[in-house]
């Protein structure tokens, strides 16, 4: 009697030791179950056009080549200055005491230019309208490119076939507020700006070109499903 109910007694157990040998069942999706949740998940994303109704981005540009170039001439023109200080002196000596103005000048004015090469673009988007603000040495900023949703003509990657065509087109305005310029991954937007067609590059961001595209997707070559 006490074998029996040690043996039932121990059943729960070898079940349980079972299961561990055997790993938890893995759930079997058919295609269609597949296909399906990933329809309902595109449909929940296009019926939801309020979700991030506020998107902010903020990308500091990079320095490139010619920004150095005028970092050198900049240095360059200062120490000739300076020189040419100290040889009017040499002609006229009553501006002696005006030497450390001068330098002091000199040096303020060089960094004052220096750090204007300093850019930082600010991306804005409220329900599909993107403004784009230039803040330059986090000192001023200006707006630099401003357009609503209804009024992009298209919208895209910089890899794609679209853009390549657009680079064909004459009289069209390009700016480029991208962190790097020649990143493969920014996208462009042509629209008008200013009374100008103007093709605008932007770095690649998830967020933006989501946000627009729910409000222009007619527009705007973005799959959801894959992402940029």
């Amino acid at each position: 009697m006490d074998n029996e109910q040690r043996s039932v007694n121990e059943d729960p157990n070898m079940e349980d030791e079972k299961i561990k040998q055997q790993g938890a069942p893995v759930p079997q999706v058919t295609v269609e179950e597949a296909e399906s949740a990933l329809s309902r998940a595109f449909r929940q994303y296009q019926e939801d056009p309020n979700s991030d109704t506020f998107v902010e981005a903020i990308y500091k540009r990079k320095m490139q080549s010619a920004d150095y170039a005028k970092i050198a001439g900049i240095m360059v023109l200062y120490f000739v200055l300076l020189m040419a200080i100290f040889v009017l002196v040499g002609i006229f000596p009553v501006i002696t005491t005006l030497i450390p103005l001068f330098i002091i000048g000199g040096a303020f004015g060089a960094w004052w230019l220096i750090t204007g090469l300093n850019k930082e673009f600010e991306y804005v988007v409220t329900k599909g309208d993107l403004d784009i603000d230039s803040i330059i040495a986090r000192r001023r900023r200006k707006r630099a490119y401003s357009v609503k949703a209804k009024d992009i003509e298209i919208m895209a990657s910089c890899m794609s076939d679209e853009y390549k065509s657009m680079q064909k087109q004459p009289n069209l305005k390009v700016l480029n507020l991208a962190s790097i310029p020649n990143d493969p991954k920014n996208w462009f937007i042509v629209s008008q700006y200013n009374s100008v067609r103007t093709m605008a590059i932007i770095s690649g961001d998830e967020k933006v070109v989501r946000n627009i595209h729910r409000h222009a997707r007619h527009r705007v070559r973005y799959n959801p499903t894959v992402g940029i």
